[in-house]
């Protein structure tokens, strides 16, 4: 399956355009995609030193990229 991660807050962006585009692509195709929106998931970058030594280990606090990484 291929994944896609969009990150842009309007739908009215050429990103947007540019997404729109390859998903009709691939359903055209019949090909099985999953598209994470970064935006519409409340999705927050920012983290701390603490949360850092997490990742480095491959663990992390957050349920929502614990569900990113089920997928």
């Amino acid at each position: 399956m291929k994944t896609i991660v969009y990150a842009h807050p309007w739908e009215g962006s050429y990103n947007h355009a540019i997404l729109t585009s390859i998903t009709k692509d691939l359903e055209a195709k019949e090909e099985t995609f999953q598209v994470i929106d970064l935006y519409k998931d409340g999705f927050n970058p920012e983290f701390t030193a603490g949360e850092l030594e997490q990742f480095n280990r491959g663990e992390t606090p957050y349920e929502l990229v614990k569900e990113y990484q089920k997928n």
